[in-house]
């Protein structure tokens, strides 16, 4: 089987963007992807951090699965490229900066107040963590209405000589694009989610079909470059807070998998976005109690595990329950750890991707499904089940939990180990990773 590990296979073009086949590229490492627009206008250069040095101001969608990935980036975009670099939220995820702003002392912040939308209901928070999908998608339009304030902060940087020379923002605040046009500034959308995904998405466009098979339809795709940067986890030196502050030290659960051989302990986590049902919580407990597998869940402190699992596997000492923020990268690292039981969200994916560790997947919607097929392919997934509303076997669960710990789930682990070790190889020096976040540091260093 040709393994297709992608997470960003759509390379640089000079011409019409497109997908590389399996016999353009034989190998591809796991990444996420930018999306350049080479076109966008430049300014006069008044200056950036000062005198005429660029300043980069980041504008990330306020979800867990967006943010974490794109203040790493924010943070590269500091360190190795050495810019100014500002970072705009809404008060109440200011928190969420404080891995980055401890790393990164240099990295501004502009803190604007959540706007009243009709679209949200009362209390619901400045954060999709947790929220069903209906209101995660309410969410892009209510935060449309923060384009104004943003826009006055930055023609206060102007008078200020801080002008903005390029805005990164993520592919679910589209508003920013003209609002970089309104700044003469340059524009890269990043995305956090595969380009098979991205690819799939038909262009929300208020065109005729038969204007993607124009010569203008070509033109247009012809101003963008499409740069794979990461994992993100590994070109930035991460912090065990990563994402947040844990309910429990790294070490730790560090101090626990310790007893445990290679690759015999399952980690469990389903994300931020998705709260699993009491009947679904029911069905992991169950099957992790009958599967007799050492494990680590990650509840995220929505989840209410049943009471007799956590006493039982206690006292078998071969069950740990994090309610809370869990340092997931540092336990994902552990030599013990040899499987991800997963909703295959994309930063889940790189991050057990990035550590060697084999996935139990359960995608639950968005892009999961298609997470879930490139991991297949690669030959490091065994499927478990699928759908958000689905209520799995115990059993069946319980049986396939118990095969990929044994000496089945051995072949499923060695491919792990060899994606982790292209993984690596991507954000190392010279990597192509690696190559493709210098050229995206290169664009946006230039202030003409």
């Amino acid at each position: 089987m040709m393994p297709v590990y992608n997470i960003s296979v759509v390379k640089k073009c000079k011409g019409e963007v497109s997908l590389n086949s399996q016999a353009e590229k034989k190998e591809q490492e796991p990444s996420i992807i930018v999306f350049m627009d080479t076109s966008a206008a430049r300014g006069d250069g008044s200056g950036g951090g000062g005198g005429g040095e660029p300043h980069v101001l980041v504008v990330p969608f306020p979800a867990q699965g967006h943010m974490i990935a794109h203040l790493d980036l924010a943070a590269l975009l500091a360190t190795r490229g050495g810019m100014a670099v500002t970072v705009a939220v809404t008060a109440g995820n200011a928190p969420l900066l404080e891995p980055l702003l401890a790393a990164c002392p240099s990295v501004g912040v502009v803190t604007l107040p959540f706007p009243p939308s009709p679209l949200l209901p009362p209390g619901c928070g400045e954060n999709t963590r947790g929220l069903p999908w209906r209101l995660f998608w309410m969410f892009v339009p209510a935060l449309a209405a923060l384009r104004a304030p943003l826009l006055d902060w930055c023609e206060a940087q102007h008078q200020r000589r801080r002008r903005v020379t390029a805005i990164v923002s993520d592919l679910f605040t589209g508003w920013a694009r003209p609002l970089a046009d309104e700044l003469g500034a340059a524009h890269v959308t990043f995305s956090p989610c595969t380009d098979f995904f991205v690819a799939m998405a038909p262009p929300n466009w208020n065109t005729p079909s038969r204007y993607w098979a124009s010569p203008l339809a070509a033109r247009v795709r012809s101003r963008s470059r499409v740069l794979s940067v990461g994992p993100l986890s590994e070109a930035w030196p991460t912090s065990s807070n990563r994402g947040g502050r844990p309910a429990v030290a790294a070490s730790e659960v560090a101090a626990w998998l310790d007893a445990f051989d290679d690759g015999a302990v399952v980690y469990v986590s389903f994300g931020t976005q998705h709260a699993l049902s009491a009947a679904q919580v029911a069905c992991v407990a169950e099957a992790l109690a009958r599967s007799s597998a050492a494990f680590v869940w990650a509840t995220g402190g929505a989840t209410a595990v049943p009471e007799g699992l956590e006493a039982a596997t206690a006292v078998a000492a071969r069950g740990m329950v994090i309610r809370g923020w869990a340092p997931q990268v540092a336990i994902l690292r552990h030599r013990a750890v040899g499987w991800f039981l997963m909703h295959c969200g994309t930063n889940a994916v790189l991050e057990a991707a990035a550590a060697g560790v084999a996935v139990l997947a359960w995608p639950m919607g968005a892009d999961h499904f298609v997470n879930r097929a490139l991991l297949e392919e690669a030959g490091v997934a065994v499927r478990l089940a699928e759908g958000g509303d689905a209520v799995p076997d115990a059993g069946e669960m319980a049986k396939a939990i118990a095969a990929a710990i044994g000496d089945e789930g051995m072949p499923f682990r060695e491919r792990a180990v060899r994606l982790a070790a292209m993984a690596a190889a991507a954000v190392a020096e010279c990597g192509s990773s690696y190559r493709d976040l210098q050229e995206l540091i290169h664009m946006l260093a230039k202030v003409e």
